[in-house]
């Protein structure tokens, strides 16, 4: 998300404003107090339009797990762990439980996330 200095007009990404303290609930959106690296002047970033960019991005992370085959090759295995602990690190301020089923199905399809013999075990289960 980019910030945009009230005072001298300098615009970056909020990660290079540095963080003050946050302000309001946290949980909620809430805002953040965050200074400009080039005049120092305190600004305030409000998190509800942060929440609105990881709704997004939870959307799209979803839709490009969803496209991950069973039977993918290791890279993208690797990308659907990485994806789902992303997605699961969102959710933990979401709670979607929609969400988390996915998470969950999606994992046990790919093996993603469990030890070699929990997937192989899983896979037997499933023939039974």
């Amino acid at each position: 998300m980019e910030m945009t200095c009230l005072k001298c007009g300098y615009v970056a990404s909020a990660g290079e404003f540095k963080w003050l303290c946050f302000t309001g609930c946290p949980a909620c959106g809430g805002s953040e107090l965050r200074e400009c690296p080039v005049c120092g002047t305190h600004n305030v970033l409000h998190k509800n339009e942060a929440l609105e960019d990881e709704e997004e991005l939870m959307k799209e992370l979803s839709r490009e797990l969803a496209a991950i085959p069973a039977n993918a090759p290791q890279f993208m295995l690797d990308r659907a762990k990485d994806i789902i602990g992303k997605l699961g690190s969102f959710n933990r301020r979401w709670n979607i439980a929609a969400l988390d089923e996915f998470i969950t199905e999606r994992q046990k399809e790919l093996g993603v996330g469990l030890g070699k013999s929990s997937k192989a075990t899983a896979e037997v289960g499933a023939e039974k």
